[in-house]
């Protein structure tokens, strides 16, 4: 028969799990970061956060790694020193499924905003093009525009 596991090991496990919930806690705020970042159209401060977030998703992983041999328990069998910091436990894992749905949301949106954006400065460069291409028609080559000081020399 199975030993039930010692409290190290859910000592462990409620350390893996806070790290995980602050990372995500993290990730949550840098997120809210971005999607301000976003609708001011600011590169550089994105670029920055994205980098941030980058770190926070890898330690996100490695922690997953952590976890892994925990997946493998009977949650049942396992030695907590008392039911509280086994609910405890529970709860900061229900928080951190929760703050993950939150990131991908937040994600999704900061990237749905980009795409308008984008699409938005597609549509500025195609009407601009058109309208040089319109003005290009309407006035002859070599010809300076009534009211424009030409200042250009031949040599």
């Amino acid at each position: 028969m199975l030993e039930a596991m010692t409290a190290p090991s859910t000592e462990q496990l409620t350390l893996l799990v806070r790290r995980k919930h602050n990372c995500l806690i993290q990730l949550v705020e840098l997120g809210r970061q971005q999607q301000t970042v976003v609708e001011r159209g600011d590169v550089n401060d994105l670029l920055r956060i994205l980098g941030a977030k980058q770190l926070l998703i890898s330690s996100v992983q490695e922690i997953e790694r952590e976890l892994e041999p925990f997946r493998h328990d009977d949650p049942d069998r396992r030695a907590w020193r008392s039911p509280e910091e086994r609910a405890a436990c529970a709860k900061l894992v229900a928080e951190c499924d929760t703050l993950f749905r939150y990131v991908l949301t937040l994600e999704r949106e900061s990237e749905q905003h980009l795409t308008r954006r984008r699409d938005e400065a597609h549509v500025r460069l195609t009407e601009t093009r058109t309208a040089e291409a319109v003005r290009g028609a309407y006035i002859p080559s070599g010809h300076v525009a009534p009211g424009i000081l030409d200042l250009t020399s031949e040599v």
